[in-house]
């Protein structure tokens, strides 16, 4: 099982809308965050084995499996009206390539 948790600082951003004409604005900081819940199988490659490393000193692996992935949104004043938060939840599949040094 795999547990993460994921927080991008989503910052004052300036954005402009052209059509006719172009229109410009700002959009204030908002909170954004994301749990993942993997249940993963992992698949590992032993190299550079010797006795003193029986296990290998490189071990590079892959996971795979089902995840699940639960999004937060929270906005203090970009829409109106101000004060609106949301919350998302999918699955899907994992596959993160990992290499790991001992």
């Amino acid at each position: 099982m795999d547990v993460s948790h994921f927080r991008p600082g989503v910052s004052r951003q300036t954005r402009t809308f052209c059509s006719r004409f172009c229109v410009t604005g700002q959009s204030d900081d908002f909170d954004l965050s994301v749990w993942t819940i993997g249940f993963d199988a992992r698949l590992r490659w032993p190299l550079l084995k010797s006795p003193q490393f029986s296990k290998g000193q490189l071990q590079p692996y892959i996971t795979v499996g089902p995840a699940i992935f639960v999004a937060h949104a929270e906005d203090s004043g970009n829409f109106d009206p101000p004060n609106q938060s949301d919350s998302d939840t999918s699955f899907g599949v994992k596959v993160p390539p990992r290499i790991t040094a001992t």
